[in-house]
């Protein structure tokens, strides 16, 4: 009997020192993973789900956002719950739970939408409260509240176009080029990027070729024309830093002929490399 009674003590005592300690719960508990690339926009949620007895308004902070050691602008990590007008910038505190939720958890919808001059890299950063944890655990009813960690990929992401897409260009001499003008659109968000260009050997429907070291290109430049460069190995024609979608340049490509070439359609390709500088 008085075995029954103290095992009845017991679980009296556990379950009033459960009510007593108020506290919050997040979920999922590895905090926020996005993955995304420049002018994407990604989302994620993480719920908040408090207990009945925590009636103290909790404000979160992002605290710290870094990629590859360097500090990153806290307000490119929003958030938008039922406490704020829209989304809101992380690099203020902002509402996460009322204290009037009465253990019904509040779902938090986080976003990051990276430019083109983020670079690639893991983006790592922790979401701190604004309530003082040793405060909350010398108070007899506040656990700490808990730290979410934030993680942001970024992947690498390059863009280029030209126009025309497809184009023809006519045999011809150094000496009376015809020229055919390309545009280039191109964009990266690399720190430092190359951009080359090789050819294929161009063939006709009876196998005679034009070989690629008689194509050529360069950058337009009408008040200091570039030298025309070989398309037989890959050739860097343009460098730079990381760029939106843009117009960098106009190409000109020219076909140098022989004798003894064939009259007819040469097909082939030109290809596109870019490579971190």
């Amino acid at each position: 009997m008085t075995s029954k009674i103290f095992r009845l003590l017991c679980t009296w005592l556990v379950l009033f020192s459960s009510q007593v300690f108020s506290k919050v719960v997040v979920f999922p508990v590895t905090g926020l993973n996005l993955t995304t690339y420049p002018d994407n926009v990604s989302q994620g949620l993480v719920s908040f789900l408090p207990d009945a007895s925590e009636t103290t308004p909790v404000y979160y902070q992002l605290s710290s956002f870094k990629v590859n050691g360097a500090d990153v602008d806290k307000s490119k990590l929003k958030l938008k719950n039922y406490y704020t007008n829209g989304f809101s910038s992380l690099d203020r505190y902002r509402a996460i739970l009322s204290g009037k939720e009465k253990s019904n958890s509040v779902t938090t919808m986080f976003e990051f939408k990276p430019t083109w001059y983020d670079v690639p890299g893991v983006y790592s950063g922790l979401l701190t409260a604004n309530i003082n944890a040793n405060e909350r655990i010398n108070s007899y009813k506040l656990e700490p509240l808990p730290e979410v960690p934030i993680q942001v990929i970024v992947s690498p992401k390059t863009s280029l176009s030209l126009n025309p897409a497809q184009f023809s260009i006519a045999t011809s001499s150094f000496n009376t080029p015809i020229i055919r003008e390309v545009a280039l659109s191109f964009a990266s968000n690399k720190p430092r990027w190359g951009l080359y260009i090789s050819a294929e050997n161009l063939n006709n429907s009876t196998d005679k070729q034009v070989e690629n070291d008689r194509v050529y290109v360069r950058i337009k430049d009408s008040l200091n024309p570039k030298p025309w460069v070989s398309l037989a190995r890959p050739a860097e024609i343009l460098s730079g830093q990381a760029t939106p979608p843009s117009d960098i340049a106009t190409l000109e490509f020219m076909v140098n002929s022989k004798r003894l070439d064939k009259a007819g359609n040469y097909l082939g390709r030109i290809k596109f490399f870019v490579a971190n500088k």
